[in-house]
C-alpha cells in the first residue's frame, strides 16, 4: 500500500498543479478587436447589441459631448444615427495597441469634417469601462507635407516598452514641460518626421516652435498625466494651458534607436461645460 502511494503521488501533485494553472490563469480577451468591434459596429453602424456586450453598465465618461454610462453612450450613438447618410460618422483606426489596462487607438474620423482622434480605454474583464479621447480638425494643409495621421503604424521594439516610456516621460517633462529646449539633442533624432500640421520637419523646427510658444507672451503650461507605450509608440496624454484655457493634448511619438523619430498630437480645448462631471483627464 505504502508503495501504491508513493507511485500515485507525483501523478496526484501535477493533477493538483495543473488544476491550479487552470484556476490561476483568467480568460484572455483581445482587446484591440473589441475596441474595432465597438468603434465600428456599435458607434459607426448603430449596433447596440456590440454596446451591451462589451460597454460595462457603469461606464466612465470623459467625452465632454457624452453622458456617463454605457446608458449615456446608446444615448450619444442613437444621436449621432439621426443625422443624413452623408454627415454621419465614420472612423477608420490606424494605429491601435494595448498597454496592460490601457488601449489606445489612433483614427482618422469624418464627423462633419475631417478630425484626427486619440480614443483611450480603461478595460477589465472584457468590458471596456472608462473612456477618454482627444481630437483635432485636420487641415488641408501642414508646414511639414505630411498629413496628422499618415507615417509608421507598425508596433515593433515590444521589449524597449519600458525603456522608451522613460524616454518619452523624461522629454516631455524636461522639453514640453519645462521648456529646456537644450536638451533637445538630447531625445530627438535627426531625422524626425513631424505630423504637427504647424511645425515642420526635425529637431531645429522643434526647438524653435516651442521657443516661440513659450516667448511669445501667450501663457503656456504642459503637464503629462499619463503615459501609455506599446514597444516603439508611447502615448501622453497631458492637460496644458493654452493662451489661458484649459487644453487637452495627447502626443504620439515613435521611437527608435533610443531617440523620438516621430510625432503626432491632437489639441483640444475643454469646454465650458459637458454632458458628464468627470473631466477631460485622467
Amino acid at each position: 500500500m505504502t508503495l501504491r502511494i508513493a507511485l500515485l503521488l507525483p501523478v496526484l501533485l501535477l493533477s493538483a498543479c495543473s488544476t491550479l494553472s487552470k484556476v490561476s490563469v483568467g480568460p484572455t480577451y483581445d482587446y484591440p478587436a473589441i475596441v474595432r468591434e465597438v468603434l465600428q459596429k456599435g458607434l459607426v453602424e448603430g449596433d447596440e447589441a456590440v454596446i451591451n456586450k462589451y460597454v460595462a453598465a457603469d461606464y466612465i465618461q470623459h467625452n465632454p459631448h457624452a453622458e456617463d454610462g454605457r446608458a449615456g453612450l446608446i444615448k450619444f450613438v442613437r444621436e449621432m444615427q439621426k443625422a443624413p447618410a452623408a454627415q454621419r460618422i465614420t472612423i477608420k483606426v490606424v494605429r491601435l495597441f494595448q498597454d496592460g489596462e490601457f488601449v489606445v487607438a489612433h483614427s482618422d474620423v469624418w464627423l462633419g469634417g475631417p478630425l484626427a482622434v486619440f480614443d483611450v480605454w480603461r478595460v477589465r474583464d472584457g468590458m471596456l469601462v472608462e473612456h477618454w479621447d482627444c481630437m483635432q480638425a485636420q487641415p488641408e494643409h501642414s508646414v511639414s507635407g505630411h498629413s496628422m495621421l499618415d507615417g509608421a503604424t507598425t508596433v515593433a521594439d515590444k521589449d524597449k516598452t519600458d525603456a522608451n516610456r522613460k524616454l518619452v516621460r523624461a522629454f516631455v517633462e524636461s522639453v514640453l514641460g519645462r521648456g529646456e529646449v537644450e536638451k533637445i539633442d538630447d531625445y530627438i533624432g535627426d531625422e524626425c518626421t513631424q505630423h504637427n500640421p504647424h511645425v515642420a520637419d526635425g529637431k531645429d523646427a522643434l526647438r524653435n516652435f516651442i521657443t516661440s510658444m513659450r516667448t511669445r507672451g501667450a501663457r503656456f503650461s504642459y503637464e503629462p498625466v499619463r503615459v501609455i507605450g506599446a514597444g516603439n509608440f508611447v502615448l501622453v496624454q497631458a492637460k496644458a494651458i493654452r493662451n489661458g484655457r484649459d487644453t487637452v493634448i495627447n502626443d504620439l511619438f515613435r521611437v527608435q534607436a533610443g531617440k523620438i523619430v516621430e510625432h503626432w498630437d491632437t489639441i483640444q480645448e475643454v469646454p465650458l461645460e459637458s454632458a458628464n462631471s468627470n473631466g477631460m483627464l485622467p
